[in-house]
């Protein structure tokens, strides 16, 4: 019953993709399997030395760190992200988790992992939104390889666009913007540092920063990469 119940919501109500704006088929999760294939794998399988971890900036130890896709400004990535920041399809941000991590299991990312942590959004960017998308892209990891979730970050502060600034200038505007609420949920574990899109790094590296003395290891996991 519930069965049909579905087929004829979907026929009243069609599922879209957001990449191509076909309709999903029967099996299809978030996108169209052709759209999700389109996607341009993060070539670099080596996560302890690879372009990600050769640029990220600042002292922290990383244990390990890589991006699942490549990003590129009017790509396929480029549009889900839009649709995931500002068309309201915090869905896809959960769905994206989900690709992230049947695409790193095989090859033992998560491996020691004792939990995740997404990068948090200033409060008056979250009100705006509406949700974190960070935060749902670790959701969606989670109920993948069942390594639970935790909030520990704060951003305290706004920063100015990283765009036009210098790499001393960016480490500089983004020092100090995390705070560590809740050591009790990291100390001593290994955790995976989350967020959508990867630049110069700068930002998530002034959150290990806040983790760093606390965690066993931090390693730095994105949805794509704008360097790969």
């Amino acid at each position: 019953m519930d069965s049909l119940l579905t087929s004829f919501f979907n026929l009243l109500f069609p599922r879209i993709c957001p990449v191509c704006g076909k309709r999903l088929g029967r099996h299809d999760r978030g996108l169209c399997l052709s759209c999700l294939m389109a996607l341009p794998l993060y070539p670099d399988s080596n996560f302890n030395d690879n372009s990600i971890t050769a640029s990220l900036p600042g002292t922290v130890r990383i244990s390990k760190a890589t991006a699942v896709f490549c990003y590129f400004h009017g790509s396929e990535l480029h549009r889900i992200i839009e649709k995931i920041k500002y068309g309201g399809r915090s869905d896809l941000a959960v769905e994206m988790g989900h690709v992230m991590a049947d695409i790193l299991i095989p090859k033992n990312f998560f491996e020691e992992a004792d939990c995740i942590v997404p990068l948090p959004l200033h409060k008056r960017r979250l009100r705006e939104r509406g949700y974190n998308q960070a935060e749902l892209i670790a959701r969606g990891l989670s109920e993948k390889i069942g390594i639970s979730v935790a909030d520990v970050l704060e951003r305290t502060g706004n920063n100015k666009s990283q765009t036009s600034l210098t790499a001393v200038e960016r480490l500089e505007n983004v020092a100090g913007i995390f705070r560590l609420n809740d050591e009790s949920l990291c100390l001593g574990k290994n955790i995976i540092l989350v967020d959508d899109i990867l630049t110069t790094g700068a930002t998530i590296m002034s959150a290990a920063a806040e983790l760093e003395g606390k965690c066993k290891s931090i390693s730095i996991l994105a949805l794509a990469v704008t360097n790969g």
